[in-house]
């Protein structure tokens, strides 16, 4: 064990650069990348507090869409969550959980696509989910873009829960691009996907303590907002 957490020490220093302390989440995906190749703990789940990234279309981001701040139907957060559905993350809490709360929603500089038909661009329809172990504790109505939606959740002493975001429908059609010219009588049928936001995320512990979830540990994920596609 002493060796992978000194090997994983030392390759986040070399990927920090020089004289840079490794962000907590670069030090939690060395730590498990070092348990993996050295001592065959790559099947094995980690109990720590943090967030693991089990679905997303590309990397989910603490604190910024694409580097900004989040704007949800004109109102601005400094913290939270933004993923791209369809997308789940895991949420290991340091002690039992009294409740969950977010305002959730799609950013308000969510960008045009070219593709859409010309009457308009094809918004997301998209739905929030909070599961703790096979329990549905919350489910959103409908969200969609120009809506901010409160969540309150009491977790039941939940010490790992996921947060999931799907589309509302099942597929949306997306016109066919011909030159920088959209042609919807040729439109195909994709599944629904989204951009999305769990803004001022946080759980309460059975003890009081409030833990925002940007500040729990994610490894194996990008944390810059760039999401691939």
């Amino acid at each position: 064990m002493l060796t992978a957490w000194v090997l994983s020490v030392s390759v986040v220093t070399a990927q920090s650069g020089s004289g840079v302390a490794p962000t907590a989440d670069e030090m939690l995906t060395a730590q498990q990348w070092a348990a993996a190749c050295f001592e065959g703990a790559a099947a094995t789940t980690p109990t720590a507090p943090g967030l693991e990234v089990q679905a997303n279309w590309g990397g989910v981001a603490k604190n910024n869409r694409y580097g900004r701040p989040f704007r949800i139907a004109g109102k601005r957060y400094a913290r939270g969550l933004f993923c791209h559905a369809p997308s789940r993350i895991l949420v290991r809490l340091p002690g039992p959980g009294q409740s969950f709360t977010a305002e959730v929603g799609v950013d308000d500089d969510l960008q045009w696509d070219v593709r859409d038909y010309p009457s308009g661009p094809l918004w997301p329809e998209l739905v929030f989910v909070l599961r703790a172990g096979d329990k549905e504790l919350y489910r959103s109505d409908t969200v969609k873009i120009g809506q901010v939606v409160p969540a309150s959740v009491e977790l039941q002493g939940a010490t790992e829960f996921t947060l999931e975001v799907a589309g509302a429908r099942k597929s949306q059609p997306m016109a066919y691009l011909e030159g920088d010219r959209a042609k919807p009588e040729q439109a195909t049928e994709m599944p629904e996907w989204g951009e999305a936001i769990w803004a001022d995320a946080r759980a309460t512990l059975a003890d009081g303590r409030a833990v925002g979830l940007d500040e729990l540990p994610m490894a194996g994920a990008p944390t810059n907002g760039l999401a691939a596609g």
